[in-house]
């Protein structure tokens, strides 16, 4: 579970508020139309880790390391995972960062305005992998940003309930999805330019492989009472820059 934190502010991090401000244009991947009430979320990698633990109210960025790959995969022991390079998710009203280092062992953490009826699996009712699945309040679009080369690869995970354990054996495991955004690259040349990609799938729900198999074959919205302590957990290949945008869902 989230654990409560002081209030650790670095004034060395104000400079990087200024990034968070980038506008909607045609040609940049965001879906067109108002965009009243997005979130803009930075994610950017340090070699040489930030001290602090960056708390205050108003901030929407996150520090990871760079060049690292967390110790965490599905199968490893509930309680054990909250470590360099994850962000523990919780929900909350509003997206608010609420530690803003995953640079050190304990991780960051971050909230959430998402209910499970986030979800929508209506287009494939009869397939709990929900292959094609939709969302109803929020969807989130990623891009990178910043030096060539570098890579980010995001995936969702969450622990075993002891009502709802996916296995057999008595110990109750993380469980991280078959999907991740692994083809999150920053190239460079003429068609470096970066763009948003809508990642909601693999960065609002878990795709788990369940009875051993390699393939998903049941869908968890995050937040969902199947799973507890969700989570995403975060690769770096040299120092990524990302922006996320989480976007309400209009109605028609």
């Amino acid at each position: 579970m989230l654990k409560s934190r002081r209030l650790t502010i670095s004034i060395a991090f104000f400079p990087l508020l200024t990034l968070l401000a980038f506008a909607s244009h045609a040609g940049n991947g965001l879906p067109k139309g108002p965009m009243k009430g997005s979130v803009n979320l930075q994610i950017i990698a340090f070699e040489n880790c930030p001290a602090g633990e960056f708390t205050d109210s108003n901030r929407h960025m996150i520090a990871v390391k760079a060049n690292f790959a967390p110790d965490v995969k599905t199968g490893t022991p509930k309680g054990d995972f909250l470590k360099t390079n994850t962000i523990a998710l919780a929900q909350g009203d509003a997206v608010q960062v609420i530690d803003g280092n995953a640079c050190n062992r304990g991780g960051a953490e971050l909230t959430l305005p998402l209910s499970i009826d986030n979800l929508d699996c209506s287009a494939t009712p009869d397939d709990p992998s929900c292959p094609e699945p939709d969302f109803t309040e929020y969807r989130v679009y990623v891009r990178l940003v910043g030096r060539p080369g570098s890579t980010l690869d995001i995936t969702a995970c969450g622990a075993e309930v002891e009502d709802t354990a996916f296995d057999e054996n008595d110990t109750l495991e993380v469980l991280c999805s078959t999907e991740s955004t692994v083809d999150l690259a920053r190239t460079s040349g003429k068609n470096g330019r970066p763009k948003f990609k809508d990642y909601s799938a693999e960065l609002l729900t878990v795709c788990l492989a369940v009875d051993d198999s390699s393939t998903c074959t049941q869908r968890v919205a995050l937040f969902d009472p199947l799973l507890e302590d969700y989570m995403w957990k975060l690769e770096t290949g040299g120092r990524p820059h990302a922006q996320l945008r989480l976007i309400p869902v209009l109605s028609p």
